[in-house]
């Protein structure tokens, strides 16, 4: 996915910095490939009008929420991607779709998985993250991502606002 060729609409969103990059690998573990591109460009934003990927500086806090949930409401066979549920609980999201499917990074795995909602498989995405968002938008019947929106932290899950 060509990031320089899409139209940005929404509100200012403050991109990210190398800095909290820097902070959330030291927290979390690796960033996937293409995960700093978007953010330091567009911060908190929707690509396609479908995939949120959420800035560095939410996924802490992010993170906890995620791995309790998919601890508590757990459903996935992991057979086809070769993982154990408990491999992919050490793992954080840092992007979903509004229809509540999962982008999860799986530490010491190069590739990023699909989580989704409507259904019960886990999926293998390409390892970057602009390929993988790409795969999601096919995968849902979205056409390629023409637009990105950015949107205020203040509209961040648990943020209060709405």
């Amino acid at each position: 996915m060509n990031l320089d060729a899409l139209d940005v609409t929404g509100q200012a969103s403050e991109p990210a910095t190398r800095a909290e990059l820097a902070d959330i690998a030291e927290s979390l573990g690796p960033m996937p490939a293409g995960y700093a591109a978007i953010v330091t460009r567009f911060g908190f934003c929707a690509i396609g009008d479908y995939v949120r990927v959420y800035p560095p500086s939410a996924l802490e806090a992010l993170t906890r929420e995620w791995r309790q949930r998919v601890t508590d409401y757990w459903f996935w066979d992991l057979t086809d991607v070769g993982l154990t549920k408990e491999e992919v609980q050490a793992g954080f999201s840092p992007a979903d779709t509004f229809d509540g499917d999962e982008v999860v990074v799986v530490p010491g795995r190069a590739d990023l998985l699909l989580l989704p909602r409507a259904s019960d498989v886990g999926v293998r995405l390409d390892p970057d993250l602009r390929m993988a968002v790409a795969q999601v938008l096919e995968r849902s019947g979205y056409p390629p991502a023409t637009s990105v929106e950015t949107f205020s932290t203040e509209e961040l899950p648990g943020s209060g606002e709405s």
